[in-house]
């Protein structure tokens, strides 16, 4: 896959507890060098069945995104579409006064869930990594 030297990418794989995730963090920048947008993405490997997998994404989708460290985030003007067995989702992360629209999906597949999100200004406030490892712990909370 060819990048433009813009885009700035973090990629990692970890294993842990049976279970391999893989990271990515991919931010560009236009030529003011600001950022145009900013995505994550989560994979995590399961042994389940789809079908399983997705009502445990749709019943405990809200708790996914309900904060990263000790910063609450509410969730307000929630969209999910399922098709299939990805689900794109759009909502409005409400931390405080502010708030920003989040969007992305879930994809199931019989070997892994991948979350890819689109967290606007929230990706200043945590740090990817943070971000990342806790999306990551959740994910596999409903796996578990």
């Amino acid at each position: 896959m060819t990048r433009s030297p813009a885009e700035n990418v973090f990629d990692s794989n970890q294993p842990s507890t049976g279970l391999v995730a893989s990271k990515r963090h991919t931010v560009r920048t236009g030529e003011s060098g600001a950022p145009e947008w900013r995505s994550m993405r989560v994979t995590v490997s399961h042994n389940r069945r789809k079908e399983e997998i997705m009502r445990s994404v749709d019943r405990s989708f809200n708790d996914l995104f309900k904060g990263f460290g000790t910063v609450p985030i509410q969730i307000v003007n929630e969209s999910r579409k399922w098709t299939g067995t990805r689900v794109d989702f759009s909502f409005d992360a409400k931390v405080g006064i502010v708030s920003t629209p989040i969007k992305g999906f879930v994809d199931v597949t019989d070997k892994d869930v991948t979350v890819d999100a689109d967290l606007g200004w929230l990706e200043r406030l945590f740090p990817a990594k943070q971000t990342q490892a806790a999306l990551e712990g959740r994910i596999k909370g409903l796996l578990a």
